[in-house]
């Protein structure tokens, strides 16, 4: 149940900041993340970049959390 949610979470944040980039590209932005037109340029395309990378970082856990490797040598 936690990987499912961690996975969903996951695919939500990187969804989020590639349209968040994808949209900063032609100067629009999403209306949760008006926000961040407080913040200089940069500011803001890290941000989106966080949450492009970290949306990937948490889906891949939430798939491998259940996989344990043994490594024992028998």
């Amino acid at each position: 149940m936690k990987s499912s949610i961690l996975t969903l979470l996951g695919f939500i944040l990187f969804l989020t900041g590639f349209i968040a980039l994808v949209l900063g590209i032609v100067n629009l932005d999403l209306q949760i993340l008006k926000f961040l037109r407080s913040f200089s340029g940069t500011t803001q395309l890290i941000s989106k970049l966080i949450m492009l990378f970290g949306g990937m970082v948490l889906f891949y856990l939430g798939r491998t959390a259940g996989y344990h490797v043994d490594s024992t040598e028998t």
